[in-house]
């Protein structure tokens, strides 16, 4: 049987959803190994084969390029062989971003937290004419890691990345559409896959 699990733009922003891993909080069935941030193996269901999709593209789950401007996140849970290919017998998981407009408009946003987060957002949409909209923005994040190693003071976990998009919508109106996006991710921080948390003193001095 297939279900969906559809969450707008506005309600990511309201949970703070800014990756996949952090889908577990809203969306039942789903799980990923081995932690936030670096999705090796997701799970819908506890079935493997789950496939990303940006912009109806097959592309990677990992990170956080996809989570900025978003007009939805669609997780589809079952098998989605025929409408997605033989690697989603677990699901798929369908990041909308949003597409230019035909208004001119746009926002600028920022966030301040914990752990010396900070954030700032900017999109500006274009309308160049009935037949062409453009819509291009950026957004800044960065936060220090909660993790800290009692043995040298590091800490992990570390935020660092900044995300930029630009989409081009060209409609002819003749029944002739076209939708362009290009997007870049780069990020420098850190996320180490495994954090001893405790240490057995008896083998202090062994190594």
């Amino acid at each position: 049987p297939l279900t969906i699990t559809a969450i707008s733009g506005q309600e990511l922003a309201k949970r703070d959803i800014r990756n996949v891993s952090d889908l577990v909080r809203s969306v039942p069935s789903v799980s990923f190994c081995c932690q936030r941030g670096e999705v090796q193996f997701p799970f819908v269901r506890g079935i493997p084969g789950v496939k990303g999709y940006f912009a109806e593209v097959p592309a990677a789950l990992d990170g956080n390029a996809y989570y900025f401007d978003p007009a939805s996140v669609q997780v589809l849970k079952g098998p989605q062989g025929t409408l997605f290919g033989t690697a989603t017998n677990g699901g798929a998981i369908l990041n909308e971003p949003r597409r230019p407009e035909k208004d001119f408009g746009g926002y600028v946003s920022g966030t301040l937290g914990d752990y010396a987060r900070t954030g700032v957002e900017a999109v500006i949409n274009a309308p160049l004419s009935d037949q062409l909209q453009v819509r291009g923005g950026v957004s800044y994040n960065k936060s220090r890691g909660f993790i800290r190693d009692g043995s040298n003071g590091r800490r992990y976990g570390n935020e660092n990345y900044v995300t930029a998009r630009l989409g081009v919508n060209f409609d002819s109106g003749q029944g002739l559409t076209n939708y362009f996006v290009v997007n870049y991710f780069d990020s420098k921080g850190d996320r180490p896959s495994f954090t001893p948390f405790r240490a057995n003193p008896a083998f202090a001095g062994i190594f």
